[in-house]
């Protein structure tokens, strides 16, 4: 996986395509909501880029935690979002 998190495998075709674990089965009962996803990126700049194009939209927010030293994008999906 690169730094934008662009899935770099091997493409997802065949009969085990879209079959969830059990695993993730006990986490599907277990979750009920989920407010936000957050992936680290070296590079934030071309994450947004890459993001904006899988998605189809520019983020809803972008903001920086001086305190931390960091800075990030915020993507609305549906009833969550991707930081």
């Amino acid at each position: 996986m690169l730094a934008t998190g662009l899935y770099q495998g091997p493409a997802r075709e065949g009969p085990e395509f879209g079959k969830a674990s059990p695993a993730c089965d006990i986490l599907a009962a277990m979750l009920e909501t989920l407010d936000h996803l957050i992936l680290a990126v070296k590079d934030l700049d071309s994450a947004v880029r890459a993001y904006t194009r899988i998605l189809g939209r520019t983020p809803s927010w972008r903001g920086e935690h001086p305190g931390a030293g960091t800075i990030n994008a915020l993507f609305r999906i549906d009833n969550t979002y991707l930081e």
